[in-house]
């Protein structure tokens, strides 16, 4: 009982000493870590090339995990000590931490029920220490989930000045890594050993960097909205043109990366930002309108042959094939099943496998019945259907249900919330979209939670306040 008591006074003596706003600077430190991880793991694979004859993608890979597994557990300290710490300073208790989330965020419950849940289906899987820790190149085990819970809650953490300093970290490295996309397209040597096997540095999949652009390009165009309004200040001047001509250079490098899914969350993205835009501010300028103006433009530069993708077709083409598609699965016309590259197949294959066992799933990040035969032949390529696969059907409504309300409780008080909040809305939006088609990828779902993060912070941000 001492110890205990020793343990605990040890913990809120951390926390005091410490303080609230060093734990704000560790959060925003890490966070930038996770925002550079990118560029440190295009540097392994750079010296790798150059040292070791053999190239192996696949200890690329893990060099890769083991950067970004360094950050989140250090975020998982920082985070648990900073929760812990600060209840038992207060001399509260969990009951009390619980009825502050009921009160102020009441859609986390979901996912801290979904937390919960997953126990009991990793303690149910075939391969309980795999369904923990994970077996697949996803990396999506039950840890990992720990992970980005405690990711999203050291984003949360950030103050105003912090998130503004995260998210232009976060514009550079995107702008470097579609310079490395670019390197590809037209062979610049440098450049061109910063890539994986197949993809983009740490992204080693055009899909998975097509996602991580699906977030990333809304955030651009946001910025630059949210800056050309403060027309008095020269330096806000100079960032509106950096963000736009982001957007511009990212936008080519995925219209080169050709991944659908992603193209739709980044369309989608821009049409809820302008609907978010237009309900707040009323009336909408022609620059409102410039990243579509920009996204059609290089849509239509690929569609007449200037841009080609490395996969060896357009966007254009791609979505005359994506239109044909959908056409076909409407009509279940023969050979339906291969639309989306195959993907109406692999859905198929999915709902099958979770009515076989609905409630528990088979474990995250397991694909595998009890006699250890794979139920799918590789992962759905839609992230919903995976959480059910993984968790059962009552995984997937706490999953849905958290955002769901989420987003229903931001909207409701959208002329509330300082537009920055809604920029990084249609971050997760545009994720989201390109999930509907995706799977979710360690290294790419973090950056979700970052968003989600910094969403739940409502702080006035008076600086970048449009409505003063």
């Amino acid at each position: 009982m001492l110890n205990k008591l020793k343990e605990v006074s040890a913990l809120a003596y951390i926390y005091e000493k410490i303080g609230e706003e060093k734990f704000q600077e560790y959060a925003e430190g890490l966070i930038i870590l996770l925002c550079i991880t990118p560029v440190l793991s295009g540097f392994v694979n750079y010296v790798m090339l150059l040292d070791v004859p053999s190239y192996d993608p696949y200890l690329y890979n893990d060099a890769c995990l083991l950067i970004s597994e360094i950050g989140f557990v250090l975020m998982l300290s920082v985070f648990m000590i900073y929760v812990v710490g600060k209840t038992l300073y207060n001399r509260g208790n969990i009951v009390e931490v619980i009825n502050r989330i009921k009160q102020r965020e009441p859609w986390l419950l979901f996912w801290l029920c979904l937390l919960l849940w997953g126990i009991i289906t990793s303690v149910s899987a075939v391969d309980i220490r795999g369904a923990f820790v994970g077996v697949t190149e996803l990396s999506s085990g039950y840890v990992s989930h720990v992970f980005m819970i405690c990711l999203m809650g050291c984003a949360y953490l950030v103050n105003c000045e912090g998130r503004m300093r995260i998210v232009k970290v976060h514009v550079i490295v995107a702008d470097f890594l579609a310079m490395v996309m670019l390197s590809l397209e037209y062979n610049i040597p440098f450049f061109y050993n910063f890539t994986g096997y197949c993809g983009c540095s740490v992204f080693t999949n055009s899909n998975h960097y097509g996602y991580y652009l699906a977030m990333s390009l809304p955030l651009m165009a946001g910025m630059f909205y949210v800056n050309i309004e403060e027309t008095q200040d020269s330096k806000k001047g100079i960032w509106s043109i950096i963000y736009i001509l982001s957007f511009a250079i990212n936008m080519w490098a995925m219209v080169i990366n050709d991944c659908m899914g992603g193209f739709l969350g980044v369309f989608f993205a821009l049409v809820f930002m302008l609907i978010f835009w237009k309900i707040r501010r009323r009336k909408l300028g022609f620059y409102h309108f410039l990243p579509m103006i920009i996204l059609i433009i290089f849509v239509y530069l690929s569609y007449i042959g200037v841009i080609k993708s490395l996969l060896g077709t357009t966007t254009g083409t791609s979505l005359a094939v994506l239109l044909q598609d959908i056409f076909n699965v409407a009509g279940r016309k023969v050979g339906y099943e291969k639309a989306g590259s195959n993907r109406i197949l692999l859905w198929k294959q999915a709902i099958e496998a979770i009515s076989n066992r609905p409630i528990l799933g088979y474990g995250p990040d397991m694909m595998y019945d009890r006699w250890g035969q794979p139920v799918v032949s590789m992962t759905p390529h839609n992230e919903f259907l995976e959480c059910a696969l993984f968790m059962g059907i009552p995984g997937l409504v706490m999953y849905l249900g958290g955002l769901i309300y989420l987003f229903v409780n931001r909207v409701r008080k959208l002329k509330e919330l300082p537009f920055i909040t809604l920029v990084f809305a249609c971050s997760v939006i545009g994720y989201q979209i390109s999930a509907f088609f995706g799977v979710r990828k360690f290294h790419t779902v973090a950056y979700l939670f970052m968003f989600i993060g910094f969403l739940l912070n409502k702080e006035q941000d008076k600086e970048n306040s449009l409505d003063e």
